[in-house]
């Protein structure tokens, strides 16, 4: 049987081709068809991570902000409170002030402390969505260069197809 189909003999195109040929080009088809789907869900997968990871660092950006603005409201209160304890007990001088200075530099602290940790989330974010785009584009580039395997392979296979005379050959 494997020699029939071996021997078994088609002309495509004024081309004759074996069925062992046929079959081999359309296994070939299939496998590239198979590799392009799967560098394509590979790639789309990536991207979808990688919109995952834009949306992370923007609910970071606003849990910061958010952080920051109660920060100050806390500053705002403890010098308002300090400026009023101060005034109804007849304080004056450089009580309130120092204590207001501390206040302040208590806040600085806090705001530099928690922008350097803000900093370090969005690089951290930043360089998760820089793989996941090296990883959608290597996706897709293994993908072509699949591809280009089965065809190399399958045209090695094949080797060279015979043309019947008459049909565009040279033969006479």
């Amino acid at each position: 049987m494997a020699e029939v189909m071996a021997t078994t003999l088609f002309t495509v195109g004024g081309t004759t081709v074996t069925v062992s040929t046929a079959l081999a080009v359309a296994t070939a088809a299939y496998s590239m068809s198979q590799s392009a789907k799967a560098s394509a869900q590979q790639e789309a997968a990536m991207e979808a991570a990688e919109e995952g990871v834009k949306e992370q660092e923007y609910i970071e950006k606003l849990k910061s902000k958010e952080e920051s603005n109660i920060r100050r409201e806390r500053l705002l209160t403890a010098l308002a409170a300090q400026t009023a304890g101060a005034g109804a007990a007849g304080v004056r001088g450089t009580t309130v002030e120092s204590l207001q200075l501390k206040s302040m530099e208590d806040y600085r602290r806090d705001q530099l402390q928690s922008d350097a940790i803000g900093a370090s989330i969005q690089k951290g974010f930043q360089r998760q969505r820089e793989a996941f785009k090296f990883r959608a584009e290597s996706a897709k580039y293994q993908g072509v260069a699949d591809m280009a395997m089965t065809l190399a392979q399958t045209g090695f296979s094949m080797g060279s197809p015979t043309q019947k005379p008459g049909l565009g050959s040279t033969q006479k």
